[in-house]
Formats: C-alpha cells, structure tokens, sequence
C-alpha cells in the first residue's frame, strides 16, 4: 500500500475514534455509558494505534530508514515503548504495597508525579534518538 493511501486511511480512522471519542466522553461527563459510541471509540482507536505501526515498518523495511523515514521510526518506536513503560509504572503502583499506599487510587500525586517523570524522560530519549541514530544501510540478502 502507498504510504499516501495509509496516510489516508489512518487519518480517517483516527478522526472516526476521535469524534466517538469526545462523544463518549460527553456520556462520561453525564454519568453515563454511550452505548454503541463506546465500542466505535475502542475499535477505532485501536485501528488508528495498528494502523500507525505501519508507518513504522514501512519506515524501517520500505524505506530502509532513509531521509525523515529514519525520524517516523524513532518516534514510533519510542512511542511504543513509552505506553510499555506507562502501563508498568500503572501496574507497579497496582502491585507493589509500598508505590500502592502511595497512590491506591491511581489519581494521586505520586503517581501523577511518576508518569509526569516518564514522560518527561521519553520526550528526551526521542530527541536524542532522533539526533543521533544514524544506522547503517542495510546490506542485501
């Protein structure tokens, strides 16, 4: 698939999860579940992460990391591993008594400080990975 076709796709995914997403959040500001709304926010946000991984491979494989293909896949890849660690930082403060003490709902400073710090540290982390790596071309099989 041509990468101006993906871009396509993806951009009409992601605003279809986006719309159904504010709808739903709509509901949630009501006290209320969105029926159907729901689902399409999940589905298609979903799509949009799957759909964005492409971007990724096409980077890395089609494009062998040339030119701003090298950037799209730092930053994908970065940002894949930023939502890992931001779901291990959740569940050590779900697991751990001492981190859960600290924040047993999960809305407390603690952990609003903890992810903030991993935030922060990945925003830099893309930076420098972004600056710096520069692979080899690839050799032929």
């Amino acid at each position: 698939m041509a990468t101006d076709s993906l871009t396509i796709i993806h951009t009409l995914i992601s605003l279809v999860g986006i719309v159904a997403g504010f709808v739903v959040l709509g509901g949630m500001f009501r006290g209320e579940r969105v029926c159907c709304w729901t689902e399409v926010f999940l589905y298609f946000t979903i799509a949009t992460s799957v759909t964005g991984f492409f971007f990724a491979v096409h980077a890395l494989w089609g494009e062998q990391l040339r030119g701003g293909w090298r950037a799209v896949y730092v930053v994908c890849a970065v940002l894949a591993q930023w939502l890992n660690v931001f779901v291990l930082v959740a569940q050590l403060f779900n697991k751990i008594p001492f981190l859960h003490r600290l924040a047993p709902h999960g809305d407390e400073p603690p952990f609003g400080i903890a992810e903030g710090v991993v935030l922060v540290l990945f925003i830099w982390i893309t930076v420098l990975a972004v600056r710096n790596f520069k692979p080899a071309p690839a050799k032929a099989a």
